[in-house]
């Protein structure tokens, strides 16, 4: 057992964090670095599937290791103003088209609290003692409006590492429907951040399952999950 998973396996002892492990074994391709990788049903992506990956914060690995393999495109959005800095320095492949847009359960603008530490990027729909008083008002729109907008009748692969508004995303993409066209997620949960709780977590992978989607990845800190189609 090495230092991360000692950790992780203290904190659930006490409570303090939620072990998650596959449910269903399937075939994985892994993308990314070890701090922004992720893995996807083997195959799952070709040269015209549809792929959103919604915050990218200064870690596009995935994203870009992705297009490599597949010469796919990428729909990548973020709204947050250092983000979308990073990637006019940083990010120069026509493929990978950057949209300045949160995601949400609802259409028109949310607040977004900007990090205290001033080398950190991501900003969160709630604030917390790890974020600043300033916030940001940005435009959100949901997964049944992006895809209306882009022309898109599906999603082959929905990718959200967005600050705890996962939970009420969620929830919204199952009583609109769109999860249904839907072909995997890769969600990264965020109860482990002091604005949200252990329960939001739970709850989620309980939605989700009766959606027919189960666990079929989860990275070492236990955080990142692909979610893909059960049966």
């Amino acid at each position: 057992m090495n230092m991360q998973q000692s950790k992780l396996f203290i904190k659930n002892l006490v409570g303090k964090d939620l072990r998650i492990s596959p449910q269903i074994k399937i075939p994985l391709e892994h993308y990314g670095t070890e701090y922004g990788g992720w893995s996807v049903p083997a195959g799952s992506v070709k040269e015209d599937s549809v792929v959103y990956s919604f915050g990218i914060g200064e870690d596009a690995s995935w994203d870009l290791g992705l297009i490599a393999a597949r010469d796919c495109t990428v729909h990548g959005f973020d709204p947050t103003p250092k983000s979308l800095e990073w990637v006019k320095n940083n990010i120069s492949e026509p493929r990978m088209i950057i949209h300045s847009l949160a995601l949400s359960h609802e259409n028109g603008f949310i607040d977004l609290w900007l990090p205290a530490n001033p080398d950190h990027v991501s900003a969160s729909c709630r604030p917390s003692r790890n974020h600043s008083d300033v916030k940001l008002r940005v435009a959100a729109k949901t997964v049944t409006a992006i895809m209306g907008e882009l022309g898109h009748d599906h999603v082959d692969i929905l990718k959200m590492d967005i600050e705890g508004a996962e939970y009420p995303v969620i929830e919204g993409i199952i009583q609109d429907g769109s999860i249904a066209r839907i072909g995997a997620l890769l969600i990264e949960f965020h109860h482990w951040m002091p604005a949200f709780r252990l329960q939001d977590t739970k709850e989620a992978l309980k939605k989700l399952e009766d959606s027919g989607f189960l666990p079929a990845w989860v990275s070492p800190s236990n955080h990142e999950v692909l979610f893909a189609r059960k049966g």
